[in-house]
């Protein structure tokens, strides 16, 4: 199910209205755990690429869960594909010499820039915690890297409030982070209010909107009580009403995806980072709607 005319759809829009206005994606995966998952994630790679992205992320395996399983896919997925691949670094207990040895690692891969976290604060994690700032200023000192990291259109769930975010994103940027990408969203408002913020807070930071296709009722009840993400009432009906009757949950969540995208695109918001989950089925359904209303 998960290739199953995805690749005709997206090769079929390759050229046509979407690339002509200009719309531009860029793809977050996570590494998979076995040879047959690595195969999958492969394919995938190999169909998103007839729509050209500016960009694959490779999200950081934490240290207890085997974090060197991270750079050995990064490996293959730099060896498969043209497109660049951009990997996260997370500093949850790991130690500064640990990030440096990383880093020489990553430089002798020659990439270009790297997607700085703090990283969840897992039940085993230890006192040792590398923020994204702390990041930045080690990651300087061994390559010229660029660097993307994250921002918070609903607020990060440690902050106290917004101005607080904004004077941590604020740092980031000084001290020399390029661009960010946001955590999930369901309110364009909340984002367009967000970049305004930014915009008078003289952050000048590239704001790419993060968009997270929901695969399931129990996904989206779990990640948005950690992230804190802001569920609009009217969409919570719906996807609570359908939650028991697959077909119908996923023609919502395909909408949703769609309407935010299509909104954001008459703002003149040109990128969207996919987080694809390591699954590309949606994301060709919500490719194929888009084509339409864009007709």
């Amino acid at each position: 199910m998960m290739f199953q005319n995805s690749h005709h759809i997206i090769s079929s829009l390759f050229n046509t209205n979407i690339l002509k206005n200009k719309l531009f994606f860029s793809f977050e995966f996570f590494p998979p755990k076995n040879l047959k998952e690595i195969q999958i994630l492969l394919k995938i790679i190999k169909k998103l690429e007839f729509l050209n992205p500016l960009f694959f992320s490779l999200t950081h395996s934490a240290k207890e869960t085997n974090y060197c399983y991270t750079e050995k896919i990064l490996s293959i997925l730099l060896k498969n594909t043209h497109i660049p691949v951009f990997p996260h670094l997370t500093g949850i207990n790991f130690q500064k010499s640990e990030i440096i040895q990383i880093a020489q690692k990553y430089s002798q891969y020659d990439i270009k820039k790297i997607v700085v976290l703090r990283g969840d604060i897992l039940k085993y994690s230890q006192n040792s915690q590398l923020y994204a700032t702390d990041l930045i200023k080690i990651l300087k000192n061994v390559n010229n890297f660029q660097f993307i990291v994250a921002a918070y259109p609903e607020i990060h769930p440690e902050s106290k409030n917004m101005s607080e975010d904004l004077k941590n994103l604020k740092n980031k940027e000084k001290l020399g982070a390029s661009s960010a990408i946001t955590q999930f969203f369901f309110s364009v408002e909340k984002f367009l209010l967000f970049c305004k913020k930014c915009k008078k807070s003289n952050i000048k930071l590239k704001i790419i909107p993060g968009i997270l296709p929901i695969l399931s009722f129990k996904q989206l009840i779990h990640f948005t009580q950690l992230t804190n993400v802001h569920i609009p009432e009217k969409m919570l009906y719906f996807f609570s009403k359908y939650k028991n009757c697959p077909k119908k949950f996923e023609e919502y969540s395909i909408q949703v995806a769609t309407n935010l995208i299509f909104e954001l695109l008459q703002k003149n918001i040109l990128h969207f980072h996919i987080y694809t989950l390591n699954r590309i089925y949606l994301f060709s359904k919500i490719l194929n709607k888009l084509e339409k209303m864009l007709l």
